[in-house]
């Protein structure tokens, strides 16, 4: 990116201004420069090998390709599939995918490792590299100047993912191969090898599977240019030899291999199979037409028709099965999208491979648009981008210009293509420069210019702990990354109890224990769908490591030291503490009894072998040295942690410039706040209180309630957590859990009154919001208990009065909707709650009074109100004259009028003003 905007800035520059001598002196330089690349291509070699090396001489990263190489040695030493049984401890799917696609590639590694080593694989990828070199450079009009090694540039930093050192590696040289072979057919007239597409394709399905890209290209290719020779006529049509060709090719990656089967199996299904058996024959009858007539007239009117109308009904069966597959994505998930750069990624990102089931997927099938921080993203795109803007102006070639479209959107949708993408762009581009430059001639003066700026950014960007735009992982140098430690793999051999691995790490050891020990699970996913990958995922979701000991007997866990996430999780949980760890890995050994001793911890480092360590790697080795101390801490293990800390003193000293600040300055000062508050003592609650903060942080409810329960049980008098389990259960509407917590507290009301004077206030409206939410929920007979327990923590907020009348109200309120049963019960609980109260007695006794059944009834009612008269006489009630009525309703249903007659009279003369007038009609 540097080198074409450098280029496009000055030649803007140069084209609007004089040319002063200085500029002069520029064309001079930048033209000798050109001669001596022509004049001696070591000098050209030796610049394009310079660049190359930071960005192809890396160190191996990727995880596949250990198990691929093991899966070399088996089908060296069995020449039969392997039973994946005696890889995995974890349950193995019954159906795998056939892997006789790969054999061969698995096999050349398995040797070549086996021969050389590391270094032999990197090597090999160079030797990839520069084949790849050399059929583009043997194209190009003029081999050795310095526009075709700028374009190399691009090509290396474009094709960055395609030299990571897997299967794919082998479509490099072999996607070059495939356009080199068509220029040559095409371009040169060298058409005897066009039979040598057959062969190519048949070692490339032994190899990997992007050999089903290569056919799809080839064909795209051969039907484009069938297109192109309709408007020369003076050409003959090539279409025996075409569809020979594609026919034996077909055959060839067909035959016996189960990933082209499954394809055409699911093309099939999707687009129905009859519209493929049209295809045939029509195939068929035109390919017999042509080969028994020569006349050029008859091809053209009837032969060559049926065989392009038969490449169009095979590109519709295609397009019909693509229909299938995205219309229900369409509608399930990208109608839920708001933007339309999301809905159009989303939809670019799912055409083949689907990215957002459950299972795991390779971040490789992420889409572009969220990578365009990646060099091999924004080359292959900026290539392909020049392709485009160079079609305009110029004849239109479909057979570059169908296939370019196809790979376009391929690479628009996933990032692994672009490398694809990257390659057919210079092929592409090349070809067009052999008819007529791609740049004006000041422009391409200018190559040695950017050449030289894009080299120097290059080295400088190598100097920062992360190279821009390459991988986090990516190391310039022999060997591999330090996640892949032999010595390690050796000492876990040792170990006799199963080891769980994560997906970077599994391969590497599967590789070194093979047939001793085998493992959980590694980056071949095939094997692990169901059990396995359920239990790797929800132990990462969960957070809780146990379920891999549960379900799988896994009770040693190797992480690297760079996956933050599966180290996270185990140091800390419960169960699982620190066992061995070097450069690169960390082992965690299972301890569940935790008055038991704890694991052993051994470290295979010092100093001078974290010193010596990658700039990418430094920071992190020393943070996770810090953190096995906090690790100790977490699950409660004060003593452990100090005896740590003491042991590794010096060299904790030594590397706490290279570790993150905090990680030092946490460990040490939450050891000694901890070790003031337990005097020195190992204690569970340590654990349950980390987690618990962290729960209370994040909001989760589940992990919040379990924590927090641990440690009231282990310390009862924490009051100040039940208070806050009280206060997330009312926010989370969980009346029952917050009823238990606030009972909880209130029982320890009189231990400790120190803690009750502080918190008075907020626990009374704890027990107001309770109440209100226990009364909306119709429990009336806990909203009265925690109404007054609202008034006793805080009576001058909450007066009793008040609490009664919103009590009575409701009362009221449940009377008018007719619900007597509950408005009975309400009066019934008030009563319990507030004994010898006047509204309630009164309001008891009116209520029998109401809703009498028989005489017992108002002998009930009878009995509350003979109760009620002192308190509210003595309380001059407002309402007493109400009280006075009920008592002459009662008497005068018992029929003693006198009676009725004086508490009538007692009424009017207790009656407000406003309601004396009413009395008039009694």
């Amino acid at each position: 990116m540097i080198n074409c905007l450098f280029e496009l800035s000055l030649a803007v520059a140069w084209s609007r201004t004089v040319h002063y001598p200085t500029q002069k002196m520029m064309i001079q330089i930048v033209t000798k420069t050109n001669r001596l690349l022509a004049g001696a291509p070591l000098a050209f070699w030796g610049l394009l090998v310079l660049f190359a090396l930071p960005i192809a001489f890396f160190r191996i990263v990727d995880v596949d390709i250990w198990w691929h190489m093991q899966l070399g040695r088996t089908f060296l030493e069995t020449w039969a599939a392997p039973d994946f049984s005696t890889y995995y401890f974890t349950p193995v799917n019954d159906h795998i995918p056939d892997l006789r696609y790969t054999f061969l590639g698995d096999i050349i590694f398995y040797l070549v490792h086996t021969a050389a080593g590391d270094l032999g694989l990197q090597l090999m990828r160079l030797v990839f590299l520069a084949v790849a070199w050399y059929l583009v450079a043997s194209l190009a009009p003029k081999p050795w100047d310095a526009g075709l090694l700028c374009l190399l540039f691009f090509f290396t930093a474009g094709c960055y993912q395609l030299l990571l050192i897997r299967n794919a590696l082998f479509s490099l040289p072999l996607f070059c191969l495939l356009l080199w072979l068509w220029h040559q057919v095409r371009y040169k007239d060298r058409k005897q090898l066009i039979w040598v597409f057959p062969a190519l394709l048949a070692l490339w399905s032994t190899l990997h599977g992007t050999y089903l890209l290569g056919f799809g290209v080839l064909a795209l290719i051969m039907f484009g240019d069938l297109l192109d020779n309709l408007k020369e006529p003076e050409r003959p049509l090539p279409l025996v030899r075409y569809t020979a060709v594609l026919a034996v090719s077909f055959i060839a990656i067909l035959f016996r291999n189960p990933l082209t089967q499954s394809t055409i199996s699911r093309v099939w299904e999707s687009s129905g199979g009859p519209i493929f058996v049209a295809v045939g024959a029509l195939v068929v009858i035109a390919v017999l037409i042509l080969s028994v007539t020569r006349g050029k007239d008859l091809v053209e009117r009837f032969g060559g028709k049926l065989y392009l109308t038969a490449v169009v009904l095979l590109v519709a069966a295609f397009a019909v099965a693509a229909v299938r597959h995205v219309i229900p994505f369409f509608t399930e998930n990208i109608a839920e999208t708001e933007s339309t750069l999301g809905k159009l990624k989303l939809a670019l990102n799912n055409t083949y491979w689907s990215t957002l089931t459950s299972d795991l997927v390779s971040s490789e099938f992420e889409s572009p648009f969220d990578n365009f921080g990646f060099i091999f993203v924004w080359s292959s795109l900026l290539l392909g981008l020049l392709v485009v803007v160079n079609l305009f102006g110029r004849r239109l070639c479909l057979s570059a210009v169908i296939p370019f479209t196809g790979i376009l959107l391929l690479a628009l949708g996933y990032q692994r293509v672009a490398g694809y993408l990257t390659i057919f762009s210079v092929f592409t581009l090349v070809r067009m420069n052999i008819e007529r430059p791609l740049l004006p001639e000041r422009l391409r003066q200018l190559s040695p210019v950017a050449c030289a700026v894009g080299l120097a950014a290059l080295y400088l960007g190598l100097l920062t702990p992360l190279p821009t735009g390459l991988f986090d992982s990516h190391v310039v140098g022999p060997g591999r990354m330090v996640t892949y430690s032999t010595p390690m793999a050796k000492r876990l051999r040792e170990e006799k109890q199963r080891v769980f691995t994560t997906i970077p790490v599994g391969g590497f050891m599967l590789y070194h224990w093979f047939p001793d020990k085998r493992v959980y699970v590694d980056g071949f996913f095939a094997p692990h769908f169901g059990p396995a990958f359920d239990d790797y995922k929800k132990a990462l979701e969960q957070r809780d490591p146990e379920l891999l000991y549960l379900n799988h007997g896994a009770e040693l866990a190797v992480i690297g030291l760079t996956d933050a996430a599966w180290i996270d999780l185990f140091a800390r949980s419960e169960h699982w503490y620190p066992r061995y760890m070097d450069t690169g890995l960390l082992v965690f050994q299972r301890q569940p009894d935790f008055l038991a001793p704890v694991p052993q911890l051994e470290l295979f480092l010092d100093l001078k072998a974290v010193v010596n360590l990658p700039k990418r790697y430094r920071p992190t080795a020393a943070n996770r040295l810090f953190e096995l101390g906090t690790a100790y801490l977490v699950k409660g293990r004060i003593n452990e942690a100090r005896a740590y800390v003491d042991a590794n003193k010096e060299l904790l000293g030594n590397i706490r410039e290279i570790a993150s600040g905090t990680t030092a300055s946490e460990l040490e000062r939450n050891l000694e706040v901890v070790e003031k508050r337990y005097q020195g003592r190992n204690t569970k609650a340590l654990f349950h209180e980390f987690h618990y903060n962290e729960a209370m942080v994040e909001g989760l409810r589940e992990r919040l309630f379990h924590h927090g329960n641990q440690l009231l049980d282990l310390e009862p008098a924490r009051l100040k957590t039940a208070v806050e389990l009280a206060d997330a259960a009312l926010r989370w509407n969980m009346t029952g859990k917050a009823a238990s917590y606030l009972n909880r507290i209130h029982g320890k009301r009189d231990q400790f009154p120190e803690f009750f004077e502080a918190y008075n206030g907020r626990l009374a409206g704890y027990w107001n919001q309770l109440a209100d939410m226990q009364i909306a929920a119709e429990d009336d007979a806990s909203g009265v208990h925690a109404k007054a327990r609202a008034t006793i923590y805080d009576a001058r907020r909450y007066p009793q009065q008040l609490v009664l009348s919103q009590h009575l109200a409701l009362y009221r309120s449940l009377e008018k909707d007719k619900q007597q049963d509950r408005a009975l019960a309400l009066l019934q609980e008030l009563d319990a709650v507030y004994p010898d109260t006047g509204p309630v007695l009164q309001y008891l006794a009116m209520h029998y009074l109401r809703h009498q059944n028989d005489n017992d009834a108002l002998d009930v009612a009878l009995g509350y109100a003979d109760r009620a008269l002192p308190l509210q006489e003595a309380a001059e009630a407002a309402d007493l004259d109400i009280l006075y009525l009920v008592l002459k309703e009662i008497y005068k249903q018992r029929g003693d009028m006198a009676k009725a007659t004086e508490y009538l009279e007692k009424a009017r003369a207790a009656a407000p003003e406003d309601r004396k007038q009413l009395y008039r009609k009694l």
